[in-house]
């Protein structure tokens, strides 16, 4: 199962951003980031919002055990969102 701590560490390394660098952005230590990724503590709402952003995914996404969840729709015009969701349902019903 994926973790918190997991999903931020993999976002992270995606997007090559160092633990530091990561907490810089969201304004903790760079000491939080690992406790965070190696599931020593977790993050405060606050906290978590920012690395959300950060890292360009949803909180539910970086929460959530299901590995599709939150997929990011930022930066898709509307029409696009509409498509995807069609396509979303689309393939809904061939695997029902």
């Amino acid at each position: 199962m994926e973790t918190l701590g997991f999903r931020i560490k993999t976002l992270r390394e995606a997007k090559t951003i160092t633990q530091a660098e990561l907490a810089r952005r969201v304004s903790t230590s760079r000491t939080a980031i690992n406790n965070y990724e190696n599931g020593l503590s977790c993050p405060s709402p606050a906290v978590l919002l920012a690395i959300s952003r950060e890292l360009d995914a949803s909180v539910d996404y970086i929460l959530s055990n299901d590995r599709y969840a939150g997929l990011s729709v930022s930066g898709l015009s509307e029409q696009d969102v509409k498509v995807v969701k069609q396509l979303i349902e689309h393939l809904k019903g061939k695997s029902q």
